[in-house]
């Protein structure tokens, strides 16, 4: 167990700090590796988003990341640890630092999932469009409606409320409404090409407000079926947005 964790858990890795795992409401936190001493249990990681401070007192805390196995079947794993120091000013490459958290881990690794999902807020990097389907009646993103988070489990959409001074159709929708979202996450690369792939979902309006600015209504939506395969692609996708912001942040 101690050679996977070792394998595992290496610097550069984006991983999540769990407090209180278990329970129907976990405590998460992203981060990214930045130094492991496995000898003697210590992994340094960054301050994590949003940041943690002390005198927060939690039953448990885990250190967990998913890894992908055969028949490409993501799993998440960590590991039941604890904060040892608050690193104001580790020290990263040439005169530049960040705060980091010291983190003691517990040698045996467990398999699990985490109840609450992670929400990435869409932007030019990472991005995501699509059409949703209706009632036979199709709406497409960037003119009907916006994505503005999506996290495995379900997406926030902004509505405006006129397209070419008429009213929005899509904001008769009400919650508990069924429909059908074929969604293209959108991926900007280092060389600026865009890496696109396309999944399809089942979902349900689960609030629905008309009137959530001058500008817009809003919609929130829960996911109700993904084949197995799209959400592996789904959570890849947010879990990589979620590094990339990390990584971004680390360099200010």
């Amino acid at each position: 167990m101690g050679n996977q964790i070792r394998d595992i858990f290496t610097p550069g890795r984006g991983v999540e700090i769990a407090f209180n795992i278990n329970s129907l409401a976990p405590t998460i936190r992203s981060s990214i590796i930045f130094e492991c001493d496995h000898d003697d249990n210590i992994i340094i990681i960054a301050q994590s988003t949003p940041p943690m401070l002390p005198g927060r007192d939690f039953d448990e805390m885990s250190l967990t990341t998913t890894v992908t196995g055969e028949l490409s079947r993501i799993t998440r794993v960590g590991v039941s640890c604890k904060i040892t120091d608050y690193l104001n000013h580790y020290q990263l490459s040439g005169d530049n630092t960040t705060k980091a958290l010291k983190i003691k881990y517990s040698p045996s690794m467990f398999e699990g999932n985490i109840r609450s999902a992670y929400r990435h807020n869409t932007n030019t990097e990472f991005n995501v469009g699509g059409v949703l389907t209706h009632q036979d009646q199709q709406y497409i993103s960037g003119k009907s409606f916006k994505l503005f988070d999506i996290s495995v489990t379900g997406t926030g959409m902004l509505l405006p409320k006129t397209i070419k001074r008429k009213k929005n159709p899509m904001l008769q929708i009400k919650a508990s409404s069924l429909f059908k979202l074929n969604l293209l996450l959108i991926r900007t690369m280092p060389d600026k090409t865009k890496k696109k792939e396309s999944i399809e979902v089942k979902a349900s309006a689960i609030r629905t407000n008309s009137n959530y600015n001058d500008l817009y209504g809003f919609m929130g939506v829960k996911f109700t079926k993904i084949s197995r395969k799209d959400e592996m692609m789904l959570s890849q996708f947010v879990h990589e947005a979620q590094l990339f912001e990390l990584r971004k942040m680390n360099k200010r």
